[in-house]
């Protein structure tokens, strides 16, 4: 059985992927980008948190007095 009766089960290298298909992975590792600073970010709070914490600075925004 040759690709083109059963096309549905070939894939043609040749042939690029759908423009949704590959605006969909754009998507996802732009995704996977952000989620990876987003990480970065809260580990820097977490250390400034933790600084400011053992040093016993008063910051008046993040008190909950």
């Amino acid at each position: 059985m040759s690709c083109q009766k059963r096309n549905s089960e070939c894939y043609d290298a040749s042939n690029p992927a759908p423009k949704e298909l590959r605006e969909l992975v754009g998507l996802e590792l732009r995704k996977r980008e952000l989620l990876q600073e987003l990480a970065i970010v809260e580990y820097q709070h977490w250390q400034l948190a933790r600084e400011i914490e053992l040093k016993g600075i008063e910051v008046p925004w993040l008190t909950n007095r």
